[in-house]
């Protein structure tokens, strides 16, 4: 999903771009994990296979959304093999306020969505199941949500990532079944990475698109809990797919990191939103 900015980046640095195990294209094996410490190792144990297979000693770490998440985990089991870790759009940050509750102050329908997505998300009912469920209405599915989020993407582009989706998503369940014992209903994490990152001796950076629903509130948090370099970057004109957006400003935001690992975006205020 990130070619809007590879040949950029393959100019200049050496890449790897991995599937998550049980995700993509990766293989699917079967994930009978039952705490977050063995939900975390289902995906990094074999990034670490791999990095050995490979002989890479030390490389820059980059992931997005839940592979954001995926990153801090990896740094945090291995952290001789990391010299820095690039967060982009990572969920799983953001410590969950003492306050928060998914039923506070709703109305009864926002009730019943909140109780119905818990019972789904206890039951393991991810959206790749659900999707499998829909049998012959899932590419028609899919292809109303590409139109949706993808909006900014020419039709052959689209279509391109409707097919790619329809073929990942209706491949049989693994990876994704390892997420309710890693993020509650409502994406907060059930280990905030906020709360643990603060171990690592590396630059970190975190990089959120300006219309993200997911705040850089968690990127501030790490900051605050450690004496390692941190920065913080919002990417103008981009929300959480931040490589389709505005994958130039994507880049501009990378090669800064990567060059003066300190230098974070000034941030107003206003542009510290609340959210994961």
């Amino acid at each position: 999903m990130l070619y809007g900015v590879l040949a950029e980046l393959a100019a200049i640095y050496r890449l790897y771009l991995v599937d998550l195990m049980g995700m993509g294209q990766s293989s699917r094996p079967a994930c009978n994990v039952a705490s977050t410490e063995a939900a975390e190792a289902f995906f990094t144990a074999p990034l670490e296979e791999l990095c050995q297979l490979l002989e890479l000693d030390s490389f820059v770490l980059m992931g997005h959304s839940f592979g954001g998440y995926v990153a801090g985990a990896y740094a945090l089991a291995y952290p001789h093999r990391v010299r820095q870790v690039l967060f982009l759009s990572p969920i799983g940050v953001t410590l969950k306020p003492v306050e928060f509750s998914s039923l506070q102050d709703c109305s009864w329908t926002a009730k019943l969505y909140w109780r119905t997505l818990a019972y789904m998300w206890r039951k393991k009912l991810t959206p790749n199941s659900l999707l499998q469920m829909t049998g012959p209405l899932s590419g028609l599915l899919l292809s109303l949500y590409t139109k949706q989020r993808l909006a900014g993407l020419d039709s052959l582009e689209r279509k391109a990532v409707q097919l790619y989706l329809e073929q990942v998503c209706l491949l049989p369940s693994s990876g994704d079944l390892a997420l309710v014992h890693l993020l509650e209903p409502g994406t907060y994490a059930c280990k905030p990475l906020a709360g643990r990152l603060c171990s690592l001796s590396v630059p970190m950076a975190f990089i959120y698109g300006e219309n993200d629903w997911v705040s850089p509130l968690g990127g501030l948090q790490v900051r605050a809990s450690t004496s390692t370099p941190v920065a913080v970057h919002i990417v103008p004109e981009s929300g959480h797919l931040l490589y389709m957006d505005n994958p130039a400003g994507l880049l501009s935001a990378i090669h800064l990191v990567l060059t003066h690992p300190a230098l974070s975006t000034s941030l107003s205020p206003s542009q510290v939103w609340p959210g994961k």
